[in-house]
């Protein structure tokens, strides 16, 4: 798990999740390893996460930083995490 968090409302700026540290990931996921990587943004509203897939960061061409309004926010870090799909094994829940 890399837990992310970031003063912005829904983007994440490249420098916050460097290529080796995405790299590291990918090798894991690799050698069968569940990646997850929840985000929790900060606004003078207050927090909100987000938990998109971990293949979402693996664009090669990367951009300056990654937008997430289209993935769903929830209000803390426990439903956040509760909204991952393992199938029939859910730890979180």
């Amino acid at each position: 798990m890399e837990v992310k968090e970031v003063r912005h409302a829904y983007r994440l700026p490249l420098k916050n999740y460097s290529t080796d540290q995405r790299a590291r990931l990918k090798i894991r996921a690799l050698a069968g390893g569940f990646i997850i990587t929840p985000i929790c943004f900060v606004t003078p509203e207050g927090k909100l996460w987000r938990v998109p897939p971990w293949e979402y960061f693996l664009d090669y061409w990367s951009p300056k930083s990654w937008d997430f309004r289209l993935f769903p926010t929830y209000p803390n870090a426990k439903e956040a995490l509760a909204s991952i799909h393992f199938g029939a094994f859910a730890p979180f829940k």
